[in-house]
């Protein structure tokens, strides 16, 4: 399902994609989806990809006079897959929005890219939702997450 922390991360990119840019969105694919607890709650990736798709239409507007129409041309999905993810192999990728407990992975990705000879990403690193406490392991314990959500469905 498409929670708070996914609604954030998305208009995050969006702010940040220029007018007549090009929004990659990253959607968990099946491959790191199979050892998730509840997996049989979780939406098919193509359900998950168009969510994401409709909210991005909801919220980022890059031409007003044709606003659907230049969305939908402007967003591309394509599922994270344990592969190197587009962000690692587009060259004209100029930045890359993460949540900070993945900041890890963006490094690994402007890792990937310096191998390849391409620009560094700029990260823009977005805070969870919820995640209330003084220690790192009690905002985890408190955050806003899928396998929370799944595992608290009937």
């Amino acid at each position: 399902r498409l929670h708070a922390g996914h609604r954030l991360l998305l208009a995050a990119a969006a702010l940040a994609t220029h007018k007549e840019g090009t929004l990659f969105v990253g959607v968990t694919g099946e491959a790191l989806l199979a050892k998730k607890s509840d997996k049989n709650k979780i939406q098919p990736y193509a359900k998950r990809a168009n969510d994401a798709e409709r909210f991005l239409e909801s919220v980022w507007c890059p031409d007003e006079k044709n606003a659907s129409m230049e969305v939908k041309k402007n967003i591309k999905t394509g599922p994270l897959d344990g592969s190197p993810p587009l962000a690692s192999t587009v060259e004209d990728m100029r930045a890359l929005v993460v949540s900070r407990e993945t900041l890890g992975g963006a490094a690994a990705v402007n890792a990937q890219r310096r191998d390849l000879g391409f620009p560094p990403l700029e990260i823009i690193a977005v805070g969870v939702v919820g995640g209330v406490g003084d220690s790192d392991e009690a905002r985890e314990r408190t955050k806003l997450s899928s396998s929370a959500l799944r595992a608290a469905a009937e």
